[in-house]
Formats: structure tokens, C-alpha cells, sequence
């Protein structure tokens, strides 16, 4: 701790994407240490109650902790839209709706589909999420999104994960991500944003937004996460928000020129 900065710095800080139930097990003592404010995010059915439990458990730091319900774009394909007739129908659905399908995808599904948990319905999703923001006056919904680029794993939790040729299909991930956003306007919660290969999609869907909930929607502040969009298009999406967050792509480290760019477009917008 001696090499970190004064308190009176680090109180200044704010690790705005953080995974923290990812860890085995986090100690309440370590929580209370912590000499900065962190975002704590929910990914899955599997980790809501863990961050809610986190907050819980850490009542003198919630001003310092902040609570993130929602569902991961890589993790929509356990949620089904409508009560499915069956664990299989819901995957293949998702998975092999093509009946030209490959005998290397159904040898893959075949594979996966035992890994796979039972799908939870979209409105049990949304009634926990209602429960866990509605818990705390300061919780934000996150991690949420979009992403063309994932490919679901044969066990995601493998320390080195084999990927399968299956993608989340994008408009089972929209109707997913509307329904969430939906639930954060009427509640007035900010937003933690996904966005990975999805520039087109998310520019229309926060259109779309803008038009469905007008000022509600316009008193929402949104922190995107991976969206590799244009200087002019980050403009374009700051002049129809109240406040945005731009975290940049690790692959931007590479190339410092466009990294720079975009960091000039971000400070000129607050001058």
C-alpha cells in the first residue's frame, strides 16, 4: 500500500468497470479497505445475487461501491424471450435454426448442450433486475450491450477456453438489451454500455430510445464500454445525451494516433 498514492488522491478515483464477484471470494474486510470507488457489475443469472450480496454486505460502502445489476450480451443466450417447451428447443432455436444446418454445428451443439444451463424467461429476468435496482436509489444497470464478435465457449469458465462456431443471434440480443434499458429509463438509472463490432445497431437503438422515451431518456447518462466508434460519430452521440462515458478498446493501445483523436474529440466536447 505504501507505493500508492495518498488517500487524498485515490479518493478521487473511480474504477468504472469492474468484475468483482469473478473473484473466488472477496472479504468484506478487503471491501472496506479499498481506497477507491468502484462500479461492481453484474454479467449472468449466475452473479446478480453475488454483487447485490457484495452492496449488502457492505452497507458503509455504498457511496464507494457501486451496484451494477443487469445481463451481458454474451450471456443472452440463457434467457429466453417466451417459456420455452424445453431446455434443447430454447438452444437450438438459438443455435440451429437453419435446417440446412452442418453436421460440424450439430456435432458442436451436441457437444455444448449439457454445459448449457436451463434458459430463465425474460420476465423473471426483468423482475429480478426491477428488484435488485430498486434495492439501492444509487444502483445503475450494467453490463449490458451489444456484440457481433463473441463466440460462446464450450465452458466459459475454462481457464483456457474452446470456443464453439456459435454467435448469440443480434436480434435475440437487442430484444434482451431493450427490455433492461426499458426498465432503467422508467426507474431513471444510468447505464453501463457494451458495444463491440455494433456501431450502426447502437446509434439506431439510441435513437430509437431518444424517440420512445423522450426526456426520460434524454436525463440518462451512459458509460460505453468497447465501442469503437468514429470521432464524429462520438459527437453525434454526445449532443443527443445528457453525459457519456467513452472507455476505450484494449486494441486502441496500438494504434496511438486514433487513441488520440478520440481523446481530443472527448476534451474539446466539455470545453
Amino acid at each position: 500500500m505504501s507505493d500508492l498514492p495518498p488517500s487524498s488522491v485515490l479518493e478521487h478515483i473511480v474504477d468504472v468497470h469492474c468484475h468483482p464477484t469473478d473473484a473466488p471470494g472477496i472479504s468484506s474486510e478487503s471491501i472496506s479497505q479499498l481506497p477507491i470507488t468502484i462500479c461492481a457489475m453484474s454479467s449472468m443469472e449466475t452473479d446478480q445475487h453475488l454483487v447485490r450480496n457484495l452492496a449488502l454486505a457492505n452497507p458503509d460502502k455504498l457511496s464507494s461501491m457501486l451496484n451494477y445489476p443487469g445481463h451481458h450480451p454474451w450471456f443472452t443466450h440463457r434467457i429466453s424471450i417466451f417459456p420455452p417447451s424445453s431446455k434443447e428447443d430454447h438452444y437450438r432455436a438459438l443455435f440451429l435454426n437453419s435446417s440446412s444446418a452442418s453436421e460440424d454445428h450439430i456435432t458442436a451443439f451436441l457437444q455444448l448442450l449439457p454445459s448449457l444451463p436451463d434458459p430463465i424467461v425474460l420476465a423473471d429476468v426483468l423482475l429480478e433486475l426491477r428488484r435488485n435496482l430498486e434495492a439501492f436509489p444509487v444502483a445503475m444497470l450494467g453490463e449490458v450491450g451489444l456484440d457481433r464478435s463473441f463466440r460462446v465457449p464450450y465452458d466459459y469458465h475454462a481457464e483456457q477456453r474452446r470456443l464453439t462456431p456459435f454467435v448469440v443471434p443480434f436480434d435475440h440480443q437487442l430484444t434482451i438489451l431493450e427490455a433492461q434499458i426499458n426498465l432503467a429509463v422508467e426507474l431513471g438509472r444510468n447505464i453501463s454500455l457494451h458495444s463491440v463490432k455494433s456501431q450502426l445497431a447502437t446509434l439506431t437503438l439510441l435513437d430509437r430510445m431518444k424517440a420512445k422515451h423522450g426526456d426520460r431518456w434524454l436525463s440518462i447518462n451512459l458509460d460505453f464500454h468497447s465501442c469503437g466508434v468514429s470521432p464524429e460519430t462520438w459527437q453525434g452521440i454526445e449532443a443527443g445525451l445528457k453525459a457519456t462515458c467513452f472507455l476505450f478498446m484494449s486494441s486502441l493501445e496500438s494504434d496511438l494516433e486514433e487513441a488520440q483523436k478520440r481523446l481530443l474529440v472527448v476534451f474539446h466536447s466539455y470545453q
